[in-house]
């Protein structure tokens, strides 16, 4: 619902100031279903994991750079 509001105020907004070409507008919206259900399945699970077991020498922002190994291993 959120995405077909913010969606539909693009589109409005575009219209009205002819910012992009319609097909890029089309385009930037056409794989966040994708988009969100690898962060929803994949990308959300594994940064909840290791908020939980995060140790105690390690500060909470650096698991954060860790989840770049767990996005380029999900690519290949």
């Amino acid at each position: 619902m959120l995405l077909q509001v913010f969606h539909f105020k693009v589109v409005l907004a575009n219209r009205e100031h002819h910012m992009f070409p319609e097909e890029v507008v089309t385009r930037m919206f056409s794989n966040i279903k994708s988009i969100y259900q690898f962060h929803h399945d994949f990308l959300l699970p594994q940064l909840e994991r290791k908020m939980t077991e995060q140790s105690v020498c390690m500060p909470k922002y650096l698991h954060v750079f860790s989840l770049e190994k767990v996005y380029k291993a999900s690519r290949t």
